[in-house]
């Protein structure tokens, strides 16, 4: 425990933080450019909350993609929505091209 909170790993785990906040940022941005988005709500978490035009082809897509995504349109008011997790930049651009294509 110590060795998790010494300054080195503090530095890094900002860093992390950072980091996952500028590609939340750049993938809700361009969530909002795809076709099949009805809306990108405000988060502050690691993940996305997306509602689609047709949440079941998007989410195919994704897992067609290799790419997991938290299907929960069974919750009540969601039913269009996918909870999409922030990824590696890489993990992030494969999910944005699977969702054009859908």
């Amino acid at each position: 425990m110590e060795h998790a909170l010494s300054p080195p790993q503090l530095i890094q785990a900002r860093a992390r933080v950072e980091a996952l906040i500028v590609e939340r940022e750049r993938l809700a941005r361009a969530l909002t450019t795809i076709g099949s988005v009805r809306r990108v709500y405000p988060s502050k978490a690691n993940f996305l909350l997306v509602e689609f035009t047709n949440a079941r082809r998007a989410f195919e897509a994704s897992r067609a993609a290799g790419l997991l995504v938290r299907d929960v349109s069974s919750q009540p008011g969601l039913e269009a929505c996918l909870r999409i997790s922030i990824g590696l930049p890489e993990q992030n651009d494969r999910l944005l091209k699977a969702l054009e294509q859908a």
